[in-house]
């Protein structure tokens, strides 16, 4: 790495090169995050993250193979 940054001309450390890095992995993080939270807002908007009380009730009403009487 010290030779290439002296062939370019210039000097650059190891340090440095983590800097870079770590910025550029903080960049990396704040778009994930920023990206998430803009999706949920709009899925939030157009459909909810929640179903209504009505539909919690008929869905736990719903027969599954525990409660229902084959036998009959």
């Amino acid at each position: 790495m010290q030779s290439a940054a002296e062939a370019a001309g210039g000097s650059w450390s190891v340090w440095q090169q983590f800097g870079v890095q770590f910025v550029a992995v903080a960049i990396a993080v704040v778009y994930a995050g920023l990206m998430t939270w803009i999706l949920m807002i709009v899925i939030n908007k157009i459909m909810g993250f929640r179903s209504s009380a009505e539909k919690k009730c008929k869905a736990s009403t719903v027969p599954t193979m525990e409660n229902t009487d084959m036998d009959s």
